[in-house]
């Protein structure tokens, strides 16, 4: 009867020792569970930060098409002053004023004028030929 006994013991000593390696196998894969829950909370809260991050980029997107429209609108007045201030220095050359009178009542560089001028005069002492077929 010792051996049934210590047999029987010894089945309770495995079935404890069985039991406990379940308990800690249980408590790590429920750990695992609620760090992926933690983890699916975490790419959630990501998520909506890259969410934020995206929306203040198209913003600054649009704003940056918005100014750039703006620009080339801008480039396109800033040309036609451009021929209005070649116009005028033209006007006031052909009036016999100086390069600096010119520069000092347009309020402009007389290196500016100069080149106006010098361009004009370039293009009058070579007038455009007619194509010849």
């Amino acid at each position: 009867m010792g051996s049934v006994v210590t047999v029987a013991c010894a089945v309770v000593a495995i079935s404890v020792m069985f039991s406990v390696w379940l308990y800690r196998k249980g408590t790590a894969e429920l750990q695992a569970l609620v760090l992926k829950s933690v983890s699916h909370d975490q790419l959630s809260a990501a998520a909506g930060l890259l969410n934020g991050r995206l929306e203040s980029l198209e913003s600054r997107v649009e704003n940056a098409c918005q100014q750039r429209q703006e620009y080339a609108e801008w480039m396109s007045e800033a040309e036609s002053l451009n021929l209005n201030r070649r116009g005028q220095v033209l006007r006031l050359h052909r009036r016999g004023d100086s390069p600096s009178d010119i520069a000092s009542s347009l309020r402009i560089g007389q290196g500016e004028v100069k080149l106006i001028i010098k361009i004009y005069e370039l293009g009058r002492d070579f007038p455009e030929t007619e194509d010849r077929a």
